[in-house]
């Protein structure tokens, strides 16, 4: 990922409706496994600017540790005051096999050339204990490629059955599995088409113009309406990204 993404990443993660939005969802789906405060040994595999790592260490009575391949990356997460952090490859854990409880990974193995994907997989399921769980999202859909993609350096995307495949093959259990950013999928199709002819390219990291900040709320308030069917596992049929829960047997 490009320096100034990271830089915006940084400033918008802890606030900005997709990162706030999809943390509700992340939070749904763990807690149906998690209860809150739980002694869990866990890991942010790919943990960008830091703040997933923050708001992980809120639900465990145990320290959290993160990892990123950019250097960039590790110095923003140092300003937050992390420390359990450090600068490696998910295809090349620096842990021991069999130490963490909870491994998760946000759009991480979809990013590179060629992507870390099966490799990634394979070596998270490395570090996890036996029953232990991974927690994983990537972005769907081939056809949705945008410029946004080119920014983040995202450069593989999948369908639902193909990515549920690559898990069970990568010898993980597919416990639950499903599309996220459904009720905002037209909304993200058009601004995608959009960029196709040229408007609005780039990274959609970008903070709202402040004559349309009330739609942070409203997006982030959309999301949450997400969490709470999959709090009641209750699964949606297409949408932007893929959550996926997967335990090590």
């Amino acid at each position: 990922m490009r320096p100034e993404e990271l830089k915006f990443l940084y400033d918008l993660e802890e606030t900005f409706w997709w990162f706030a939005g999809m943390r509700q969802i992340t939070d749904a789906i763990l807690e149906r496994r998690f209860a809150r405060d739980a002694p869990l040994t866990a890991l942010d595999a790919g943990c960008g600017t830091g703040f997933n790592v923050v708001h992980l260490s809120t639900r465990t009575l145990n320290p959290v540790f993160g990892l990123d391949i950019s250097a960039d990356a590790v110095r923003f997460t140092a300003k937050r005051g992390l420390r359990r952090l450090c600068q490696a490859s998910v295809t090349d854990i620096p842990f021991q096999s069999e130490t963490f409880d909870l491994v998760t990974s946000f759009e991480v193995i979809c990013q590179g050339q060629p992507p870390p994907v099966e490799a990634g997989l394979r070596e998270m399921r490395r570090v996890l204990r036996p029953g232990g769980f991974l927690f994983v999202r990537v972005p769907a859909y081939r056809w949705m490629r945008s410029s946004h993609d080119v920014d983040v350096d995202t450069t593989r995307r999948f369908t639902r059955p193909e990515f549920q495949g690559i898990v069970s093959q990568a010898g993980l259990h597919v416990e639950w599995i499903s599309y996220a950013n459904c009720f905002l999928f037209p909304a993200v199709l058009a601004r995608r088409a959009l960029k196709r002819v040229g408007l609005g390219e780039g990274s959609d990291v970008r903070a709202f113009p402040p004559a349309l900040a009330w739609l942070n709320s409203v997006f982030r308030g959309t999301l949450g309406v997400e969490a709470e069917l999959f709090r009641h596992n209750i699964p949606l049929p297409f949408g932007l990204s893929i959550v996926c829960l997967a335990q090590k047997h």
